[in-house]
């Protein structure tokens, strides 16, 4: 009887295992290592592209592009707030990185995206909660470049300076993402 009990258990675990993986989950999203493959298949590119991402606690972006930067895709992911685990899609495309930086707002956070046309070299955000320290990402100014700033209730207010290599203040375009 016992054995019979575990193994109905064991079937309908597996069973309900199978139902979410085979459905589309409000509930289950993308692991930080499946982002850029999933990126690569929604948005059609093959593995010849190259691939800047950058995953924060809320926020996860990735930039696909070929060798000579003629050709680019991203994609932008979130978590969702309450019982969710992992990234869903929020936006992707290829239309808005044409000339310049890109800020991706989030309700829970940033991304940031370019080409680094510009030669962008260091991204900062200081927050107007003075506790907080100011948060520095140096990039490679001779490659596109993705950058993902978490929000949250302490810290969702600051200022995002992005420069050059000599310093020189950068400007950038922000779109919000519901």
């Amino acid at each position: 009887m016992k054995k019979r009990v575990l193994l109905s258990v064991g079937v309908l675990c597996l069973l309900l295992i199978a139902i979410l993986a085979a459905f589309p989950s409000p509930v289950i999203g993308l692991t930080k290592g499946s982002l850029e493959a999933n990126a690569r298949k929604t948005q059609n590119v093959n593995e010849s592209w190259h691939a800047a991402s950058s995953v924060s606690e809320n926020v996860a972006a990735v930039l696909l592009y070929n060798s000579d930067l003629s050709e680019y895709r991203y994609s932008i992911y979130a978590t969702k707030p309450g019982l969710s685990f992992g990234y869903f899609p929020k936006e992707s495309g290829a239309e808005k990185l044409n000339e310049g930086i890109i800020s991706f707002d989030l309700e829970n956070g940033e991304a940031i995206l370019s080409l680094n046309r510009e030669n962008v070299a260091k991204v900062q955000i200081t927050y107007e909660n003075k506790e907080l320290a100011t948060e520095v990402y140096e990039v490679n100014s001779s490659e596109p470049f993705v950058v993902t700033l978490s929000k949250s209730k302490d810290n969702c207010d600051g200022t995002i300076e992005i420069s050059d290599k000599q310093g020189n203040e950068l400007p950038f375009d922000l779109t919000n993402i519901i």
